[in-house]
């Protein structure tokens, strides 16, 4: 027996079709068929942003810095910063001598076309401080905590200067770049 097709829908009849054709768009049987077409849609839709979605956590902004050039920012997840191994000071030696450090940011200044970069100073940084943490931010960015990484400033040219980032991983931190900052915000 053929679906009679209703007024209000006689339009829409081949719109958002998905399996079986009903000519009738307010066919109850229809109905069901794209109630669960819709289901699977959206369950599917879930899932995708889910997976884009979890390896997505906070960004902690380490410091700007602006050269002759160009002026950088470098941005590091949570995620990355955990994945660093921890060090305590007074426990074990730092994970990456400093001379390696060194080593490794010289490289990386190869990697950008630099043939010399001449060394102005180094430190090592915490990613958060303790100290002036409450309880409750502590408990919350324990991850975070006795976490640290090398900055290291450089003088690649005449009248420049440069910083490398060297986690504790032996990995360098890649900059981005940002429009020239003013002066307030240089840190």
């Amino acid at each position: 027996m053929p679906n009679k097709r209703s007024a209000e829908d006689a339009g829409f009849a081949f719109l958002f079709h998905a399996g079986r054709h009903w000519s009738g768009d307010s066919d109850s049987g229809r109905w069901v068929a794209m109630r669960r077409f819709s289901a699977v849609l959206l369950v599917l839709m879930l899932v995708a942003g889910g997976a884009l979605g979890a390896d997505r956590t906070n960004e902690l902004t380490l410091f700007k810095h602006q050269g002759r050039r160009q002026a950088y920012e470098w941005r590091i997840s949570e995620a990355r910063v955990a994945a660093t191994p921890k060090w305590n000071m007074d426990r074990a030696k730092v994970p990456v001598a400093p001379e390696k450090a060194w080593r490794i940011a010289k490289d990386w200044f190869k990697k950008q076309g630099e043939l010399e970069a001449d060394f102005v100073r180094m430190e090592i940084r915490p990613f958060v401080i303790n100290s002036t943490l409450s309880s409750e931010s502590r408990h919350r960015l324990g991850d975070l905590l006795d976490r640290y990484y090398y900055r290291i400033e450089c003088i690649p040219a005449a009248f420049d200067s440069m910083l490398v980032v060297v986690l504790m991983d032996g990995t360098v931190l890649e900059p981005v770049r940002i429009a020239h900052l003013p002066l307030e915000e240089i840190k």
